[in-house]
């Protein structure tokens, strides 16, 4: 068996070639609802990874499903968002249609009966520009009634599994 290690790998012109540095991973195999009109943070689902320089770029990716527990058509939203260093929370990955930001998410429903649920994928390029640890999380709010991730809005017996993942990458 043959094993080569190289610290880095380069063009001929000696300009280092972008690679996968690390992975970090979390997956919820349980529903999270919420009433509030505010974004909240989806319990046990946040992943940490501590970019190895500030140049590197961090790729997010979160798959899971989203619902609504009520009827009447009631909007889902959700945001991406980033901590570094326990410091403040930043939108990341959102939409800029609100002029004044209050209304931009990075997913939004709506959903006229309590059972049924959206796929959600998100892939999302983000440059921290750190060194320090980096939180990734999902935040939900319901627009009215209940809004539910991971799972059917009616029933707790329907859930699906969901997960984020954030790769840096060295540029």
């Amino acid at each position: 068996m043959s094993i080569i290690k190289v610290d880095t790998v380069q063009t001929v012109a000696g300009v280092e070639q972008a690679r996968l540095v690390q992975v970090q991973t979390v997956n919820k195999a349980t529903g999270f609802t919420t009433t509030s009109g505010t974004p909240v943070d989806i319990t046990d689902f946040e992943v940490d990874i501590t970019p190895t320089n500030a140049a590197n770029k961090i790729l997010v990716i979160v798959s899971g499903v989203m619902g609504n527990g009520s009827t009447g058509g009631y909007p889902c939203e959700c945001k991406l968002v980033r901590v570094i260093s326990g410091g403040a929370t930043s939108n990341i990955a959102m939409g800029t249609s609100a002029s004044d930001g209050t209304n931009n998410y990075t997913i939004f429903s709506i959903l006229d009966t309590s059972w049924n649920t959206v796929p959600v994928n998100v892939v999302f390029l983000d440059s921290p520009n750190t060194t320090n640890e980096v939180t990734y999380k999902l935040q939900i709010e319901a627009g009215g009634g209940n809004a539910v991730w991971g799972r059917r809005g009616d029933d707790t017996t329907y859930s699906a599994h969901s997960s984020t993942t954030v790769m840096e990458i060295r540029t």
